[in-house]
């Protein structure tokens, strides 16, 4: 291959690399403002809620995180009842 074909292809590669590094921050810059708008949403969306109606549902979220499995527990163990029966 002469000089120029390989300053030629030198040429193509660095050009596709740094195309490529390109694609990679504009998917990256992308993503961070897909995040970015949803946590915008987010917090719209509590803001604009009732004070009341937000204390409830965070009171109600965090009695289902405490006792979700005792509840899933609960219910297997009635599933089972009805199938063993």
């Amino acid at each position: 291959m002469s000089d120029e074909n390989k300053e030629i292809l030198d040429q193509v590669t660095e050009l596709i690399t740094s195309k490529k590094e390109i694609s990679k921050e504009n998917v990256k810059d992308s993503e961070k403002f897909n995040k970015i708008e949803k946590q915008s949403k987010e917090s719209l969306e509590k803001t604009s809620e009732n004070s009341v109606d937000f204390f409830i549902k965070k009171e109600v979220e965090k009695w289902i995180k405490n006792n979700a499995e005792k509840l899933a527990k609960e219910i297997i163990n009635e599933q089972a009842k009805k199938i063993f029966k």
